[in-house]
């Protein structure tokens, strides 16, 4: 009777008996390939969001390694023996002077862009 079960069973269940994840990733790839036409109409969605989230992830890596940044120059600085008082002028006079390079490197960009539109070619 075992004999008859054993020759019964597809491939699929043969695999499965000695690895249990194989049959789960047998039926995961089934699901795959029965949504895939669903994905297909829906692949625009899926990019854009896949975007979002890439944008999400980026602008949250960047805000915990700016604050990570205060945060190790103001440890730095107490290490140091420098005022917290100190420390915050150090910072308000970095914030302005990268702001003022950041606001120079944008209105240079408007100015090329605007002599581009201006004195560039008609075609």
């Amino acid at each position: 009777m075992s004999k008859q079960t054993e020759t019964s069973q597809s491939p699929s269940q043969e695999a499965g008996a000695d690895n249990p994840a194989s049959a789960t990733g047998a039926r995961a790839s089934y699901r795959n390939r029965r949504a895939g036409t669903a994905q297909a109409t829906n692949s625009g969605q899926a990019k854009a969001a896949a975007v979002r989230a890439s944008w999400l992830r980026t602008a949250r890596t960047i805000v915990l390694g700016a604050i990570a940044v205060v945060a190790g120059l103001f440890w730095l600085g107490d290490q140091y023996g420098i005022s917290r008082d100190m420390m915050l002028e150090y910072l308000v006079a970095s914030l302005i002077f990268v702001g003022a390079l950041v606001g120079a490197a944008g209105t240079l960009a408007l100015l090329l862009i605007g002599f581009k539109k201006l004195f560039g070619s008609d075609s």
